[in-house]
This record gives structure tokens, C-alpha cells and sequence, in this order.
């Protein structure tokens, strides 16, 4: 299906899913001025708020990443005498597909890229290779381990619990946010991921005091932009899962080294979106994973001051580096959706959860200038919701 509000032909192209992630761009571009074009990728038969925004000239929804490259390429040749749009990927497995074929897309459209090259993006999308990049510029990781579950599962002798199990790379899917505290429920989570991938990382799950993201972009080797730290509040599933409740600031440094982390980032000689995620514990800070796209909480820094897109926007489109800036102050984010189960669970009080709400200055759904999207993200979860309850009678 495919839908269209305006006739212009807009610069940039948002290339994604139904999630906040790709709402988040749009709406960083549109308040911008930048009107944009959406490959939209859906899986199922809702309604797709994040195509209600209103900053989208045309829309085409699709049922896989292979259709939208289809679509891209289709824009791409149509516009290729007159200039090079800027593609902005939210989703991993969109990431892969755009590295995949750099080098036929590179003559038409600006895509993001490690060492502009086809092909380094994706291998620094595996969790082991960027684990120990951190190393290399002295972060701390978890204890780690590697298995290929195809040649059997033979645990470490002094592997260390709790733990957790994630794909090597981040575009397979199969997603586990449980904590492992012993062999036997370990041995079925490995079993169950291996229906989606057999390389799988293990890693020491660190009781931690603070997990933090640093929220930026790129433009090669020495102009890097690090715009805040997010610290999170509150997640779901808790201690484990994605941002509910967080606060952000521009005093990055009473954190993290930032010198380590532009010298991380210059390793990949990256262009494009980032978050680096880490947790802290003891003063001392442990690398979990960087995104090279943009992150779920990547709006957040507009109300700081910080358009993140933009910013990246006008650096590829003029070809020149961005100058470095942070937030202007600190202040809440709360994540809409994410939070419901905390509260149905007992995790957080509704009371509670409606006054960090009320007091947060930054929301991912809610946009008073831009309402249609949390208007029918919000229909679709009370029918969700209904649904269910009528399952079980």
C-alpha cells in the first residue's frame, strides 16, 4: 500500500519499521524543515501510526527489506542527475541490506558507512568484533564467551552467573532479555536462540549501579558529535530491557572518558547515527554494544537543543564536518509505550508512573504538532489490550 500527501520530492529518505525509532527521525527532520520520503517495512495487518506523521511527502509500506531496497533503488536512479539524498536507516537488518550493496547505492545517495566501504559496517555489527574495539582503546567488557550451538553446547567451566545470551550479530533477531542464574535454564535459552542463529555470545551479567547511552553521530575520523548521556531510570523488563524512564545531561565527562570513546569511534571511521550503550557499576564503566543507526531514544536531545539528524543531514548533504555540541541541560524522557507493562506488573504505581510522565520534558509518542501518530499507536494498543482480555474469557 502505499500512501502520499504532497507532490515534492523531498532530500532525505527514512528507510524502516513501525517504531518510535523511525517516528523519532522523521519528526527530527520535519521540525527541521526537511520533508522526507518513508520505505516502511510491515509485518503485520495494523495500522501504521509512524505513517500518519506529518512530515512525509510519499510512503510505501513493505513486507521486507528486499522490497524496500527495490523502492530505494527505484528513487535513487530517479534522482540521481540532480544530487545525492541522505538515507537514514532505523532498523539493523536495514543497516546490513544498504551495506550489502554500498557500492552500487554510494554513486546516487549518501548511506551511512565505516571507512567508506561496503561490507566494514556489518562487520562491526558483530557483537565480538565491537567488543573488543572497546577493549582496544582500554573500556572494560562482562566476561564473555563465544559458541557456535551447530558443533554442540559445551558451557565454559568458570562461566559465571547470572548471564545473558545474545545473537553475534544484531540483524538475525531473536532477542533475549532473560537473566540465566543457572546451567539447566541457560542450556533451553541457548536451544531456543539457536532456531534463529547458532553463533551465539555469553556474557557475565553485571549487577549494575547505572547503564547509560551516549547519543550522537559522526563524520569520519575526528568529528564526532556526543550530544548527552542518557541514564536510565527505570527499563522493561527491568534492569534488562528498553528505556521507560531516563534522564538526560550534557555532563558527559562525570560518566565516561570521552577521549576512549571518540578513539573508539574513530576506529570505525564511521558516518552516520550512533548510541553506545554501557553499564556502570562501581565507579568503574563496562561496554555492552554500539548501534550504527539511529537509537529508539535518538529524538530526545531536540527539547537540549541537539537535533541529532539534522545535523547529520546537512553534514552529508554540504559535505562538511558538524561542529561538536551538547544539550543545554538536563532533563526527564519518558518512553510511553514501554512503561505499561512496568505498571500492570506492580513494578512502578500508576500514580507514580503518570507524575514522571506529567514532569518529563522529553516523550517519544506524544507531539503536540504532530498527534496523529500517538492517536493511532494509541487506538491499536487498547484494541491490543481488548483483544486479549476476550481471549481469555
Amino acid at each position: 500500500m502505499c500512501f502520499s500527501n504532497r507532490k515534492i520530492t523531498p532530500n532525505a529518505i527514512v528507510f524502516g519499521v513501525n517504531h518510535h525509532n523511525t517516528l523519532g527521525i522523521l519528526r527530527s527532520l520535519g521540525e527541521a524543515g526537511i520533508r522526507s520520503d518513508l520505505i516502511l517495512i510491515v509485518t503485520d495487518d495494523s495500522d501504521p501510526y509512524v505513517a500518519k506523521c506529518r512530515y512525509i511527502d510519499n510512503c510505501v509500506c513493505v513486507s521486507n527489506e528486499q522490497e524496500g531496497l527495490d523502492i530505494l533503488r527505484r528513487w535513487a536512479l530517479a534522482d540521481s542527475g540532480g544530487y545525492r539524498r541522505v538515507v537514514f536507516p532505523t532498523y539493523d537488518s536495514v543497516c546490513e541490506i544498504l551495506d550489502r550493496y554500498y557500492d552500487e547505492l554510494v554513486r546516487y545517495l549518501h548511506l551511512p558507512s565505516c571507512q567508506r566501504k561496503g561490507g566494514i559496517l556489518s562487520f562491526y555489527l558483530d557483537k565480538e568484533i565491537m567488543r573488543k574495539t572497546a577493549e582496544d582503546v582500554g573500556f572494560k567488557t562482562p566476561q564473555t564467551y563465544q559458541l557456535d550451538s551447530s558443533r554442540g553446547i559445551d558451557l565454559p567451566k568458570d562461566l559465571e552467573y547470572p548471564c545473558m545470551i545474545k545473537n553475534m550479530k544484531s540483524v538475525i533477531g531473536g532477542k533475549d532479555l532473560k537473566i540465566y542464574h543457572d546451567r539447566e535454564t541457560l542450556l533451553k535459552g541457548i536451544m531456543e536462540m539457536s532456531k534463529c542463529s547458532t553463533q551465539i555470545q555469553i556474557q557475565h551479567f553485571v549487577e549494575k549501579d547505572k547503564e547509560i547511552q551516549l547519543l550522537g553521530a559522526s563524520f569520519g575520523k575526528g568529528h564526532n558529535l556526543i550530544a548527552c548521556v542518557l541514564d536510565k531510570i527505570r527499563q522493561y523488563p527491568l534492569n534488562t530491557g528498553n528505556t521507560c524512564y531516563a534522564y538526560l545531561t550534557p555532563s558527559i565527562e562525570e560518566y565516561i572518558d570521552v577521549d576512549k570513546v571518540n578513539e573508539f569511534l574513530d576506529i570505525l571511521d564511521y558516518r552516520g547515527l550512533f548510541s553506545i550503550e554501557f553499564i556502570i557499576k562501581d565507579n568503574e564503566c563496562y561496554f555492552l554494544e554500539i548501534n550504527l543507526r539511529n537509537d529508539g531514544n535518538g529524538y530526545a536531545p531536540m527539547i537540549g537543543g541537539v537535533n541529532i539528524p539534522y545535523l547529520y543531514y546537512k553534514a552529508m548533504s554540504d559535505q562538511l564536518p558538524f561542529k561538536p555540541q551538547r544539550i543545554c541541560r538536563g532533563y526527564h524522557l519518558y518512553v510511553e509505550g514501554n512503561d505499561l507493562a512496568n505498571i500492570k506488573e506492580g513494578a512502578v504505581s500508576f500514580i507514580q508512573a503518570i507524575q514522571e510522565y506529567l514532569g518529563s520534558k522529553s516523550k517519544l509518542y506524544w507531539n503536540i504538532t504532530d498527534i496523529k501518530p500517538f492517536i493511532v499507536f494509541g487506538l491499536y494498543m487498547i484494541k491490543r489490550k481488548v483483544t486479549r482480555f476476550f481471549k481469555k474469557i
